[in-house]
């Protein structure tokens, strides 16, 4: 009898480890995912600081510099 009890609380030990760790899976999942849709975010606001960052960058060189300047469009149009 005494062996089933400590081979139970031993069990028990094991099974609140394993809880304890899936747990603290869980919450790494959610902080993956809460980044996952930050970077997604943030990547779709590239396109629009390249276009100002373009602009800007035409609108302070010499008229004789800007036509050589331009950058042609990802979308194919120029």
């Amino acid at each position: 009898m005494f062996q089933i009890v400590s081979k139970l609380r031993l069990l028990k030990d094991l099974l609140k480890e394993l809880n304890r760790n899936m747990g603290n899976v869980f919450e790494e999942v959610a902080r993956a995912r809460s980044q996952l849709e930050d970077f997604r975010e943030d990547r779709s606001s590239v396109g629009t600081h390249l276009v100002a960052l373009q602009e800007d960058s035409e609108s302070r060189l010499p008229p004789c510099l800007k036509d050589g300047m331009r950058i042609p469009s990802t979308k194919g149009e120029d």
